[in-house]
């Protein structure tokens, strides 16, 4: 009977670690109706329309996460709220799940609804955020906005590669080695056992 319960321990033990290893979609956003305008202009750090330049989307290893940020640099056109650049750098997530807006597209017009500290804005699928062409509404309401200054945008610094999280890569190899060392145990206790 011990060693039956043993031998179950440690298969739910390991069964157990691969659902970490491999976790699930997990739906997780839910959008409320979208403030009018006037209330955008008051919450948001920044509202601007601007061409995307870059994406670029996280690195996706075992520990991918729908919330994981996509970094989008765009060209400013035009400034309603906040002290942007010619260029300002967004994040969202990089899945509708997480309430990322996925529709991003390099080339494309967009007018952005931001918040966040000016040099780390960020945007999702409930903030407001579409292409200009459909933003028509949102135009009229606005207004003449005003042109970007020559600066450079406030985005943050590259993260070096050493200073980069390596959660992905460290978590799977402890769940490894502390099953390893359960198994390990189990078998010296089990040959201690039979001297």
């Amino acid at each position: 009977m011990k060693k039956f319960i043993l031998m179950m321990s440690s298969f739910l033990l390991l069964f157990g670690s691969v659902i970490f290893i491999y976790p699930t979609r997990a739906m997780a956003c839910s959008c409320a109706a979208l403030p009018n305008i006037q209330e955008q202009l008051q919450r948001k750090t920044a509202v601007f329309s601007g061409k995307v330049e870059s994406i670029k989307e996280p690195s996706r290893n075992r520990m991918f996460s729908s919330a994981d940020a996509v970094k989008v640099v765009l060209s400013v056109n035009e400034i309603w709220k906040g002290e942007l650049g010619t260029e300002a750098t967004v994040y969202t997530a990089v899945s509708s799940e997480s309430c990322g807006y996925e529709g991003f597209r390099v080339g494309e017009t967009y007018i952005v609804y931001a918040s966040g500290e000016i040099n780390h804005l960020e945007t999702g699928r409930c903030e407001g955020t579409k292409q200009l062409a459909s933003a028509e509404k949102d135009m009229k309401e606005l207004g003449d906005g005003v042109s970007p200054t020559r600066l450079k945008s406030h985005s943050p610094p590259e993260l070096k590669s050493s200073e980069k999280s390596t959660f992905g890569t460290v978590t799977p190899l402890i769940i490894v080695i502390v099953v390893a060392i359960f198994i390990l145990a189990f078998f010296l206790r089990k040959r201690r056992s039979r001297f």
